[in-house]
């Protein structure tokens, strides 16, 4: 017998069906720093975060907003140039990739760190940080 979430709760989609990992990989990393630089609302990328990642980058953002008015006070940010570098992914299971995304700005060079999972035949970020 199946379940009511066998058959209706989110279904993996193997990576196989999916679309290019690496177009996704970049527009994430590129919009993580574009939301923690102020540039960009977490909403506008909603859409791909599981929900517990959004909560957290919610927090996250609000954080980071609070400290760049206490520093700068308010004003109009302007967009950080950012250069998105190497990719490094790896699939440890049929529906997962895990990656780390190289991203220049600010003359900083950090990583974001990015676990996709096949999920209802489209990409989805079950998790997203800059270390």
């Amino acid at each position: 017998m199946t379940s009511d979430d066998e058959l209706f709760g989110p279904q993996p989609t193997p990576i196989a069906e999916l679309g290019d990992p690496e177009r996704v990989l970049r527009f994430l990393a590129l919009a993580m720093v574009e939301v923690d630089e102020g540039a960009r609302e977490l909403d506008q990328i909603a859409h791909i975060l599981d929900e517990s990642v959004y909560r957290r980058l919610m927090g996250r953002a609000a954080l980071l907003h609070r400290a760049r008015l206490l520093e700068r006070g308010p004003s109009t940010r302007m967009r950080p140039t950012i250069t998105v570098g190497r990719i490094h992914a790896r699939s440890p299971r049929e529906n997962v990739l895990e990656a780390v995304v190289m991203v220049t700005y600010n003359e900083l060079t950090r990583a974001v760190a990015v676990r996709l999972e096949g999920v209802d035949h489209r990409w989805r970020a079950m998790a997203l940080d800059i270390l």
